[in-house]
């Protein structure tokens, strides 16, 4: 018994153990995924600078200030690895999946490998010792804490390897362990502010998140307050304006009116409440974003998706004719979904606001709207011909707290919400792009009992 006990014992605790490390996994994956996240956008700037700082300083150290030892041969791979990467962009499809993992072999190579060896073949001089402290601080700013020491410790150990198997007979080895305390203390040092930057994210995140719930409350209450007086507002104010007719037809004594005026005045209710509803699906959108609104309380019905681009088009606060022109939708199809017009209006307003700036960035090019009601589901496609998106980021577009847009720079909100929008729909999101060509936005939703198929 008591061997079955311990047999149990040691079961749990090599459960809890398998546990654990499937936890620090996860949390490293996440790290390094969240930093690629803000270092990508900036990769070709980096990658063709490092390419360019590698043949220049080869100039400097072997013919302006002559070092003990340079290498062309090493610089060039370098040079080679970083502009490969200033390219990715131009990779085929195949290998963009492969974008961080190579990122990450061009930092251990570019810097702690590079440098430490170039440092101990020039026997540690003040020049290389400054050069290696200058370029941890470069790695710092590119990668997280994590990465920052698994780099250093892995690139140091091979140019250390790599040393002892090229070391000039005679040469003196003892003075990198004079210097390695520094480099030590300088990784560590860039290791706690990388950890210390990260839960500043963090909490700016948190602290972002919870703004926006406590506004979105706030604001629900006297929105819903004025909604609901402007719908007693639409059942009584046309009697008003019939009474108003009646008297004045009656030659009583009352104030003239144009007729113009009149029917403004009687269309004045269900604008404030297309208004006011356009608003709470932005406090919709706000709660959601920071976890508080549940879309599973929304009550779902009939929908005409042409009449939702409509909605959608109509409430958009173009910048110009010329932006305005930029949309083209074939309005030859439309289907009825179950859903909320005013959701799936959002929903349109944040996928145009994405593309349209897609195609301001490329300077040209058109957003297109199409619609098809297919017997495996209903279709609606958004295409801008824009800058476009590299793989990783279109894997990533609809994650949780995703903010990448159709551009690069990812200067956008929403996509989380649209994402969330369209499941409780009952259908699917999804995107495909070609950097510099288009991005294409999918929305599948289920077909209606009894709708024909166009």
């Amino acid at each position: 018994m008591y061997q079955d006990r311990a047999l149990n014992g040691g079961a749990n605790s090599d459960k809890h153990g398998l546990h654990r490390l499937a936890k620090a996994a996860a949390y490293v994956r996440a790290l390094g995924q969240q930093n690629f996240t803000y270092v990508e956008p900036n990769l070709t700037f980096v990658g063709l600078f490092a390419a360019i700082a590698f043949l220049v300083y080869w100039l400097v150290w072997d013919v302006l200030f002559p070092q003990p030892y340079e290498s062309l041969l090493l610089r060039a791979i370098g040079a080679a690895l970083c502009l490969i990467l200033a390219l990715r962009n131009r990779w085929p499809e195949s290998l963009r999946r492969y974008t961080r993992v190579y990122y990450l072999f061009v930092c251990l190579y570019s810097v702690p490998f590079f440098f430490t060896y170039m440092m101990l073949m020039n026997g540690a001089s003040f020049v290389w010792l400054l050069s290696v402290m200058a370029a941890i601080f470069f790695l710092i700013l590119l990668v997280d804490w994590f990465h920052l020491l698994v780099l250093y410790v892995v690139g140091s150990a091979a140019a250390l390897g790599v040393f002892a198997v090229t070391v000039p007979e005679g040469m003196q080895t003892e003075f990198y362990f004079e210097y390695f305390p520094v480099l030590v203390f300088l990784v560590l040092g860039g290791m706690v502010f990388n950890y210390k930057a990260g839960m500043i994210r963090q909490e700016r995140m948190r602290a972002v998140t919870a703004a926006a719930n406590s506004l979105s409350k706030e604001l629900r209450p006297p929105l819903q307050m004025i909604k609901r007086g402007s719908v007693s507002l639409r059942h009584f104010l046309p009697q008003l304006i019939d009474a108003y007719g009646k008297a004045q037809h009656a030659g009583l004594d009352v104030v003239d009116l144009d007729a113009n005026h009149l029917k403004a005045v009687g269309d004045v209710p269900q604008q404030i409440e297309t208004e006011i509803e356009h608003t709470l699906a932005v406090v919709s959108m706000m709660q959601m974003n920071a976890g508080e609104f549940p879309l599973h309380s929304i009550e779902l019905g009939p929908c005409s998706i042409s009449h939702c681009i409509n909605e959608a088009l109509r409430r958009y606060p173009f910048k110009s004719d010329r932006e305005r022109a930029r949309i083209t939708w074939r309005k030859d199809n439309d289907f009825m979904f179950n859903g909320s017009v005013n959701l799936m209006t959002h929903v349109l307003l944040n996928l145009t606001k994405n593309a349209l700036q897609a195609v301001s960035l490329k300077g040209t090019g058109k957003v297109l709207f199409e619609v098809a009601a297919t017997p495996q589901g209903n279709v609606i496609k958004i295409r801008d011909q824009g800058v476009g998106m590299p793989k990783q980021v279109v894997s990533r577009l609809f994650e949780t707290y995703g903010n990448h847009v159709t551009t690069p720079e990812g200067a956008g909100s929403g996509l989380r919400f649209c994402a969330a929008v369209i499941d409780r729909f009952g259908g699917t999101i999804s995107a495909r792009s070609e950097p510099g060509e288009f991005t294409e936005v999918i929305i599948m939703l289920p077909v209606m009992p009894d709708q024909p198929h166009g």
